[in-house]
């Protein structure tokens, strides 16, 4: 995808839907090509594990990159090019990234950091670890549990606050308790 190199911070965001559709490792998005693209889906060999296995992923392809991909100019080796028209090598496309981001003043911001957000976001609103391991081509559920783990712990604790709520006393004095003290409800309750 011919995206120029950016004079405005803003423009980072065009890419942001590109950035793998939150799932893709830049790796792989750098290597993707129109030709891997049919029917709304991409097919693609992980590159991570292209030396182990030669099982293929394929996405769906998100309404936002459909848009982006339809209205730039895309190379023909690969969708990512330089300003020169070039294939990105993947640090190369690592490092403009990291430039744009930058510029956008998104200095905390990674490519990795928009896959783990996608996951975040994935898990938040309730995808199963073998969903998750679909999406982002994990072979174990080991990577997909830190997430819907992370997910399951935040709404469970958010529906169990309530609990903690005993009416208008949330704070309730029940005095210094020692091993041999005993315990008189009426006067520790009463202070």
């Amino acid at each position: 995808m011919r995206i120029a190199p950016f004079s405005r911070p803003s423009s980072t965001c065009t890419f942001c839907p590109v950035c793998g559709q939150r799932s893709v490792r830049i790796s792989d998005l750098a290597l993707i090509s129109p030709a891997m693209m049919r029917d709304g889906e991409i097919a693609f060999v992980p590159y991570k594990t292209r030396g182990r296995k030669k099982t293929a992923m394929v996405l769906p392809v998100l309404p936002a990159l459909q848009m982006v991909i339809a209205q730039s100019e895309t190379g023909a080796k690969t969708f990512m090019v330089t300003e020169y028209g070039q294939p990105f090598s993947i640090k190369g496309l690592g490092q403009w990234f990291r430039k744009r981001c930058d510029e956008a003043g998104l200095t905390h911001c990674s490519a990795h950091g928009l896959r783990k957000a996608g996951a975040t976001i994935a898990a938040e609103n309730g995808a199963t670890e073998e969903q998750l391991k679909a999406i982002f081509g994990w072979e174990n559920a080991k990577e997909a549990n830190l997430y819907t783990r992370k997910a399951r712990q935040k709404l469970i604790a958010s529906g169990a606050m309530s609990l903690l709520n005993f009416g208008e006393s949330v704070n309730i004095h029940i005095g210094k308790v020692t091993p041999n003290s005993e315990c008189n409800d009426e006067d520790e309750f009463t202070k």
